[in-house]
């Protein structure tokens, strides 16, 4: 349609330069000429400029990106620090739940229990104990100050931190640097980095809870390795301490492992274009 419109002759618009009072028509007319001498001529007409652009009686919500479908969004709804109420456009995946990564403590774990979305777990629901993993550790990652956010779908639940326009910002000089708020949260959780296993230290520190929080971190070392193949010795994978209870009754109820390497993603969105399509 577009090649149609720029070769497009029309009356209207096909007129003699010397009487036009088109803008810059002699200009145009100039530009033709010297195109067909170089050899390159086509059939063009007024309108040979032509390009895309967006429709200017849509508002500008219509055009953000793709959102999630309807049924991702209602499984995200009434999650206090969802995802989808981002309002930056890319935030840091630290943590992905496929399946049943956490490594209970509990002698009662097989037992159903209740799911922060206020139903029984089903047994043997990896997706289900995703959601209920990256909802505990959000919360966990809030109490300490971060800013956390949770999301689900069909296949996976992640737990993201921050809130940024753009994760680089490119120099005077022409570098393209991490923004300093980004390279902390990989500094602190990404196993490349030699800092604390333990990222939000200070909880579960009594000599019964290390003990047993370095039983399950071999534990989960070597699930990490067998899963994933950038897990090579010097890694230092991190993790977070679940703990149920307060003061000196606190147990550890499980400890959470993150992602290998943090990555930056964009920030899903609710459908604002479906939405207007639906009142067409």
């Amino acid at each position: 349609m577009l090649g149609r419109i720029k070769s497009l002759e029309t009356n209207a618009l096909n007129v003699d330069p010397s009487q036009s009072a088109q803008t810059m028509a002699q200009i145009r007319q100039m530009e033709n000429s010297l195109i067909d001498k170089l050899g390159k001529g086509q059939k063009r007409g007024p309108m040979s400029q032509a390009f895309f652009t967006h429709n200017p009686l849509l508002p500008q919500e219509y055009f953000v990106p793709k959102g999630v479908d309807s049924f991702v969004a209602k499984m995200n709804d009434g999650v206090e620090h969802s995802l989808l109420e981002c309002p930056g456009r890319q935030t840091i995946k630290v943590a992905t739940f496929r399946g049943k990564t956490i490594l209970q403590t509990s002698a009662q774990d097989d037992q159903p229990t209740k799911s922060f979305w206020g139903k029984k777990k089903e047994e043997n629901n990896p997706l289900i104990e995703a959601a209920e993993n990256a909802h505990l550790l959000c919360k966990e990652l809030r109490d300490h100050g971060w800013e956390a956010y949770e999301f689900h779908d069909r296949t996976e639940s992640i737990v993201t931190i921050g809130s940024f326009a753009e994760v680089t910002q490119k120099q005077p000089d022409g570098r393209v640097l991490v923004v300093p708020q980004v390279q902390k949260i990989v500094q602190t959780f990404d196993a490349g980095f030699d800092t604390p296993s333990d990222p939000l230290t200070g909880i579960g520190n009594d000599t019964a809870t290390r003990q047993r929080v370095a039983e399950q971190e071999q534990q989960v070392s070597m699930q990490l390795g067998n899963k994933q193949a950038q897990v090579v010795p010097g890694m230092n994978p991190k993790h977070v301490k679940i703990m149920h209870g307060h003061g000196k009754n606190a147990k550890l109820d499980r400890i959470i492992p993150m992602d290998v390497h943090p990555e930056a993603i964009d920030v899903p969105k609710r459908s604002i274009s479906s939405a207007y399509a639906g009142q067409g």
